[in-house]
């Protein structure tokens, strides 16, 4: 797999935006110390040369517009040289404010539903799905991943709840349906295309040759229940005119066209009307499904059947050659397969992955924002003002130093305008 580009909106290391603002401050601070050391200097010299009052005007202005904006930058953080002047340390003293303020701004312009949309839209977060499960390996370690986990799923499952769950979701499933409607439709399919004919042939033939192989049976019954004095040749005769007649009526009820198998196709009709339409059967079949989900022996069956599950499932999850793996990868295999060859599925998903990011973007923003402001709400002064300082510190210090090199120019333009006014 190859790695990721370098993100371009990455930011530089805590350590090394500490280390600028760091080396900032020190140049805003050695600015303001030099202008205070040169208008020292032209105020004690400036007999001595013609220029020398221009230059103590500049740096006694610089002095002035250094120390305003040292004043202003620390006003944010902190009370100036531990002052209690009204109006500094704003950011400490209006951190709820600051992050309701970050979190509704964070909600409303971030967060917005239709930029959400737009941005996951563009990013067609379909089309990377498929190119990543088109990679075996990618495919390979989902699928491990998946089948790595369910030991412990299936070890928080009690194999009496599992039952319960299993019975009662067959259970309403099969109410829903109705039982009685549920047969009728089966049946229907099964006759629409005749495959019933066939398969009530096979069990004409299987009632004959059981009754071939049971005359034995047949006779030895009838011999039972006959009279004492009745021969044994005439218990003999009626044992074999009894298993004549009833192979003669299943050859019968077998014959195409005959009018025993037409009767029997006809009931067969009304079955499967009945079982369709029939508000008793229906009722019927519903007080069945009751009685046979309350039997303790069905209970014990779904039981017995969810401990299997759970025993075959934890067999194949251990294996080497894990049966589920195979299952899972081959179904994610299809899966991209089905997106890149079907635009219908692609855009279903693309849909579905711009609806359900729509939808968060709606119902949980402003949870969001809230978020975002009980944190800044909750962190502790100096945390908030380190925070801060790291982030927008060095800008703040080129403030200083502009305000210092500004300030100078524009005292030294006033000297300059007094002069020319005296």
């Amino acid at each position: 797999m190859t790695m990721p580009d370098p993100d371009p909106l990455m930011l530089p290391s805590e350590a090394d935006r500490r280390r600028a603002v760091r080396r900032m401050r020190l140049v805003a601070s050695g600015l303001l110390v030099g202008m205070a050391c040169i208008f020292a200097a032209a105020t004690h010299f400036q007999d001595l040369h013609p220029a020398l009052p221009l230059v103590r005007a500049f740096a006694e202005a610089a002095m002035i517009g250094g120390l305003a904006d040292w004043f202003a930058v620390s006003a944010l953080f902190r009370r100036p040289l531990g002052l209690p002047i009204p109006h500094t340390a704003i950011i400490p003293r209006n951190k709820e404010r600051i992050g309701q303020g970050l979190g509704g701004f964070v909600a409303e312009n971030f967060l917005a539903p239709d930029l959400v949309a737009e941005k996951v839209a563009s990013l067609d977060l379909s089309g990377q799905l498929q190119r990543w499960l088109g990679v075996p390996a990618n495919r390979a370690l989902l699928a491990g991943r998946v089948v790595a986990s369910v030991p412990d799923v299936i070890a928080t499952l009690d194999d009496v709840a599992v039952g319960h769950f299993l019975e009662r979701n067959l259970s309403a499933r099969l109410a829903d349906l109705g039982l009685a409607p549920l047969a009728g439709e089966l049946l229907g399919l099964l006759t629409a295309g005749g495959q019933h004919r066939q398969l009530v042939d096979d069990v004409l033939a299987l009632l004959r040759e059981v009754l071939a192989r049971n005359q034995p049976v047949i006779a030895a019954r009838v011999r039972d229940k006959s009279p004492w004095w009745l021969p044994g040749a005439v218990d003999a005769e009626i044992a074999g005119r009894i298993t004549q007649a009833l192979d003669e009526g299943l050859a019968e009820l077998a014959r195409p066209g005959a009018p025993a198998r037409i009767r029997l196709e006809a009931a067969v009709e009304r079955l499967i009307a009945d079982l369709r339409h029939d508000p008793r059967l229906r009722a019927q079949g519903a007080q069945w499904l009751e009685g046979a989900f309350a039997n303790p022996t069905v209970r014990t069956y779904f039981r017995d059947l969810a401990g299997a599950l759970k025993r075959r499932l934890l067999a194949d999850a251990g294996a080497a050659d894990s049966g589920l793996v195979r299952q899972i990868e081959g179904a994610l295999a299809v899966y991209a397969e089905s997106i890149a060859s079907d635009p219908r599925i692609k855009a279903k998903l693309d849909s579905w992955i711009v609806g359900a990011a729509h939808g968060i973007a709606i119902s949980r923003r402003h949870d969001i924002g809230h978020w975002i402001a009980a944190i800044v709400a909750n962190w502790d002064t100096v945390t908030l003002v380190d925070k801060l300082e790291l982030e927008v510190g060095r800008d703040l210090q080129f403030i200083r130093v502009n305000g210092t090199l500004v300030g100078g120019l524009i005292g030294l333009g006033i000297h300059l305008l007094a002069q020319a006014m005296g």
